[in-house]
C-alpha cells in the first residue's frame, strides 16, 4: 500500500532482497555481508522523487552484526527523519506463518487467493527462522527484549520519535489503519488505496502445529501461554 502512494518511494526489506541476491548468486546465505549505508543511499539516488522508505528488520541487522544503536545512527546520517516500529504482539503464529511460509515458499496472499490450513511440527527447541532459531522459551524473552531496544532507540513516544504500529491492533482486521498511521506521520496523504493482500494462515494455532501439545506444556504457566489460543 505504501509503494502504491505517489507521494512515497517505498522499496520494503531492503536488505532482504540484497540478501537473497546474493543468495541466489552464491546458493547460500553464509557468507553475506552488506554496508548497510551504502545499500540504503545507493536506493535514495534512485527514488529522489518522494519521500523514500524502507524496512530493515532486527534479524537483518543481527546478520550484519548491527545493534540497533548502529543501524539507527546510519540512516540519521542518512537523513532519515521518521521511523516506523513494527511488530506483533503473537510471537508463536509469526513463527508458525514463517516456517510454513518457508515450506511453501509463498510469503504473500492475493485478496483471491484460496487459503489452505497447513500444519507442521516446531520443535520447542529450535524455535524461529534460520539463525536466529533457539529454544521456544528463550526466543519468545529475546523478541520481547528486542521490540523494547527498537523502541527505546527510536525514540517511541517523544515528539521528534517513532511510531509504533501494532499488527494485531492496526493490521490485522484493516490494513488502511497501520498504513493511514504511517502517511499521517510521514506527512503524506494517504488516498484511497486499497488493501490487495491478506492474512495466510488465520487457522486456529492448534490445527496448525502438530505437536501443539508439546510446545502448549512449555508455555504453560507462562506469560506467553495466552499466545496458544489467540
Amino acid at each position: 500500500m505504501l509503494n502504491e502512494n505517489a507521494e512515497m518511494a517505498w522499496t520494503g526489506e531492503i536488505l532482504t532482497r540484497d540478501m537473497s541476491a546474493f543468495e541466489r548468486k552464491n546458493g547460500s546465505r553464509d557468507g553475506w555481508r552488506c554496508d548497510l549505508g551504502t545499500v540504503v543511499s545507493w536506493n535514495m539516488r534512485r527514488r529522489p522523487w518522494a519521500w523514500f522508505g524502507c524496512e530493515i528488520t532486527t534479524h537483518n541487522m543481527r546478520r550484519l552484526g548491527l545493534t540497533p544503536y548502529e543501524c539507527v545512527d546510519t540512516l540519521r546520517a542518512l537523513g532519515f527523519t521518521r521511523f516506523v516500529v513494527l511488530s506483533r504482539r503473537n510471537h508463536l503464529r509469526r513463527y508458525l506463518s514463517s516456517r510454513i511460509a518457508a515450506e511453501t515458499d509463498r510469503w504473500q496472499m492475493g485478496g483471491e487467493s484460496k487459503r489452505e490450513l497447513r500444519s507442521i511440527v516446531m520443535p520447542p527447541d529450535d524455535a524461529g527462522m534460520d539463525d536466529e532459531s533457539g529454544p521456544l522459551l528463550q526466543r519468545l524473552h529475546d523478541d520481547e527484549a528486542h521490540l523494547e531496544e527498537m523502541l527505546r532507540v527510536t525514540g517511541a513516544g517523544t515528539p521528534e520519535g517513532s511510531i509504533h504500529v501494532i499488527y494485531e491492533d492496526h493490521v490485522e482486521q484493516d490494513p488502511r489503519v497501520g498504513y493511514e498511521m504511517i502517511c499521517r506521520h510521514v506527512g503524506v496523504n494517504p488516498g484511497s488505496i486499497p488493501p490487495r493482500l491478506k492474512k495466510g494462515n488465520p487457522f486456529p494455532i492448534s490445527s496448525m502445529l502438530e505437536n501443539y501439545d508439546e510446545v502448549a506444556a512449555i508455555l504453560a504457566g507462562t506469560k506467553f501461554e495466552w499466545m496458544l489460543s489467540a
